[in-house]
């Protein structure tokens, strides 16, 4: 198993849950693995703080770094929006970024990545939400 993450403490506190697992600490929009590497790749609520101009092209990444058969399953946005919350996490004294697009813009840049969308869940947080979506290559 191989775990990216661009916070090294996220990496540390993960290493601790799970010791066998290989960790990278990296940006997963610039790496680079083989042609099916994987049987699956799990993103949740990581893709929505990444800059939207990168996820069709981070969406044709994971479905050349999936097996054929290989599964994505990834939490995605809802509805369209961009912003930031200077406050978030105010203790860890960070400004957080959103960026996604509405549930049906991913679905279409998924389909043209190559990967079939088997189902979407709709996941409520506050008075909005996000998608959770299991795609298959």
């Amino acid at each position: 198993m191989k775990t990216v993450d661009f916070s090294q403490v996220q990496i540390e506190r993960a290493k601790t849950l799970v010791p066998k697992a290989r960790f990278l600490c990296c940006d997963i929009t610039e790496m680079d693995f083989s042609p099916g590497s994987f049987n699956a790749i799990v993103s949740f609520y990581a893709i929505i703080h990444m800059p939207l101009e990168e996820h069709p092209q981070l969406f044709a990444n994971i479905a050349r770094w999936l097996k054929p058969g290989g599964f994505f399953l990834a939490t995605i946005g809802h509805d369209a929006w961009i912003g930031t919350d200077d406050a978030y996490l105010s203790v860890a004294g960070g400004k957080m970024a959103w960026s996604h697009a509405d549930e049906s813009t991913n679905i279409r840049w998924l389909q043209d990545a190559g990967l079939h969308v088997l189902w979407t869940r709709f996941i409520p947080e506050g008075d909005s939400g996000h998608t959770l979506i299991l795609a298959q290559n």
